[in-house]
């Protein structure tokens, strides 16, 4: 606060020196130091007219060169007077600002050896107090050691009781692993027992063929559920097609989960694949049956069957696709060749 008040003084001081007195030249209008230029130029003038003693020469015939000559005279004094007015403030606003900052100069220094004083002072209290503490941290921590050396010969006794403790500990944790993991592997097989047992098992039973007419027949696919606990979000899909034989792998279609059901132990659903197609010579049809369902655990059961469509004495019957419908069977392959 105090170095603030006096930085705002200094500046005042400062502003104070640069003003300018302001005056009157012998026509009445304001002049300075610099404003005054424009008159010693006309005095300049006047100057050359005059002789060697300083003197305005007269002219032939002219009665008021006299008078003016006096009028430039003390036109000249009073900007000399102006001049030496206006340079003697200056000096005295300049001995002023300098005593000014002298006078601050002593106070800074003032107030810096007093600041200086308070920090010496304060550093020889820290001192002492530091020496206090280091003299009590030497006797904490001399007692720490001997605690420490202590507690060492305690736990070197109680180590080699806990390392002889621990052999039979590890002995006797052997024998307990190998129990666990025994008894781990048999709670797996009795867990997977039961879950074979507790879970639906879903499959294709049948595939009849169902004529509605001598032109028109169906493919009736039975799906059953062979284990013992329902099957949720049971969701299936099937397609029938005409392809050339031997016919290459495909993938299958995803099952319509729009479509899902419950499918309780031991019943069984159907889905038809109607409008069988007649193939002509060298294809066969092929009917595709995509399934999934929900395990009670969360986890999510598939399946899928191909079937195809054999066609003899004008009936038409279905079997299991076999690796020899496969186009890419060894026998087929021969027969490329």
């Amino acid at each position: 606060m105090v170095k603030a008040l006096i930085l705002a003084a200094v500046v005042w001081l400062l502003l104070s020196a640069q003003a300018q007195p302001i005056a009157n030249d012998a026509n009445g209008q304001p002049a300075t130091a610099k404003g005054n230029e424009s008159t010693r130029k006309n005095a300049s003038v006047t100057a050359d007219s005059r002789g060697k003693g300083g003197e305005v020469k007269a002219a032939d015939g002219d009665p008021d060169a006299e008078q003016r000559q006096q009028r430039e005279n003390e036109r000249r004094d009073l900007i000399a007077q102006e001049d030496m007015a206006y340079w003697a403030e200056s000096m005295f606003w300049a001995a002023f600002a300098q005593a000014v900052l002298s006078f601050m100069g002593i106070v800074l220094i003032y107030v810096t050896f007093k600041e200086a004083r308070r920090a010496a002072d304060s550093g020889d209290k820290m001192a002492v107090e530091a020496a206090a503490a280091t003299a009590a941290a030497i006797k904490a921590s001399e007692a720490g050691q001997e605690a420490n050396r202590v507690n060492m010969r305690e736990a070197a006794r109680n180590t080699r009781r806990t390392i002889a403790s621990a052999k039979e500990t590890e002995a006797a944790l052997a024998i307990a692993t190998r129990n666990a993991d025994a008894a781990a592997a048999q709670v797996e097989v009795a867990r997977q027992a039961h879950l074979a047992q507790t879970r639906p098992w879903i499959f294709v039973k049948d595939v009849q063929i169902v004529y509605e007419n001598m032109q028109k027949a169906n493919a009736v696919i039975f799906f059953h559920n062979f284990g013992n606990w329902p099957a949720a979000n049971f969701a299936k899909t099937v397609r029938a097609r005409e392809v050339p034989y031997p016919f290459a792998a495909e993938p299958l279609d995803e099952p319509d989960q729009s479509l899902a059901t419950l499918l309780p132990p031991s019943e069984s659903e159907t889905m038809v694949a109607d409008n069988l197609p007649r193939p002509k010579a060298g294809y066969v049809v092929r009917v595709d049956a995509v399934w999934s369902y929900k395990l009670p655990d969360g986890d999510t059961e598939s399946g899928r069957e191909t079937f195809v469509i054999d066609i003899n004495m004008g009936r038409a019957s279905a079997r299991k696709m076999t690796a020899y419908d496969s186009a890419n069977h060894p026998a087929h392959a021969k027969k490329d060749k």
